[in-house]
């Protein structure tokens, strides 16, 4: 005995309409689950990060580079220090 020997008469014209209803939607629109993937390819492409999620140790290296770009600006606090301190700020940046 398959499934649909057990149901009911009127379960079994339920489920022939909603089968036809899918192949209806299929006929009319038989490129739609390739532009749906499209779509969904599009929008997770939009929303990938460039770069990958930082460590937890990588911020407060980040945060020290960014320090001694600082250190090199003279804008910024470059004319705070003294020249020995703004070449070891350039040798850690690997400038």
């Amino acid at each position: 005995m398959t499934a649909s020997d057990t149901m009911s008469p009127f379960q079994r014209i339920l489920d022939l309409e909603a089968r036809v209803y899918q192949l209806e939607k299929l006929v009319q629109y038989p490129n739609t689950a390739k532009q749906d993937m499209k779509e969904a390819a599009a929008k997770a492409q939009a929303n990938e990060h460039l770069y990958a999620p930082l460590r937890s140790d990588t911020a407060p290296l980040l945060r020290l580079a960014a320090f001694a770009r600082r250190l090199l600006d003279p804008s910024d606090l470059g004319h705070a220090v003294t020249e020995e301190v703004r070449n070891l700020a350039r040798e850690a940046l690997g400038k």
